[in-house]
């Protein structure tokens, strides 16, 4: 949950993105028997093979341009 809060403000999107795609693949392997569809019986393994391939996206691309990462901090 705090991986996602992470992404979602754009803090050390790149660490973070890279640190869950391993989860993220092992939520894949446990899903993986259940079949394709996320409507199969206890969900299938499509969906968490999108979040291992956005996550990888994510931290190949790195933060936003509203990210919390990208924000200047201005001293006076």
């Amino acid at each position: 949950m705090l991986a996602g809060i992470a992404l979602l403000i754009g803090f050390k999107t790149r660490l973070v993105a890279s640190v869950m795609i391993p989860v993220l693949l092992g939520a894949t392997r446990v899903n993986f028997g259940n079949g394709w569809r996320f409507s199969a019986p206890n969900g299938g393994w499509e969906y968490p093979l999108y979040l291992v391939i956005a996550a990888l996206a994510q931290s190949l691309l790195g933060r936003g341009a509203f990210s919390l990462d990208n924000r200047k901090i201005q001293t006076h």
